[in-house]
């Protein structure tokens, strides 16, 4: 009973699948875009036992939702990767986080100090300001 009618049920299921649908990545959003990603999924995991999305359909959603500023060439890559067709959501987290990871260590490596979207360039006394995005 605390669980809802079928009606209930449906409609709860179609929320979550228009969420599922309209999801896109937010600015500023690392992977963890994933977590939010799989709310969705479970909350329509919970009003339907049989999902109408397989793991590799699920994988090609986030993958097609990525911001492409930031993604272009890792989203090309997997694309053009000869297991895309196989991809699966955790090898798809598997290899944006892996990025990730590679960015900030690259990042914090050419300046300690800086902040995360600014690199200080130039020697002794007389540096400039470079932002990257």
């Amino acid at each position: 009973y605390h669980e809802g009618t079928a009606q209930v049920k449906t409609r709860l299921f179609d929320i979550y699948r228009r969420e599922y649908e309209n999801f896109a990545q937010m600015n500023g959003e690392s992977v963890a875009l994933f977590s939010r990603f799989q709310s969705i999924v479970n909350k329509m995991r919970a009003n339907r036992s049989q999902l109408p999305y397989d793991d590799y359909e699920r994988a090609i959603k986030l993958l097609h939702a990525l911001d492409r500023k930031v993604w272009e060439v890792k989203v090309a890559a997997i694309t053009e990767s000869p297991n895309y067709e196989t991809l699966t959501v955790d090898e798809l987290f598997s290899k944006l986080k892996s990025t990730e990871i590679n960015n900030q260590t690259r990042a914090k490596l050419e300046n300690p100090s800086a902040p995360t979207m600014a690199l200080v360039s130039g020697t002794g006394s007389s540096s400039s300001l470079t932002l990257s995005y």
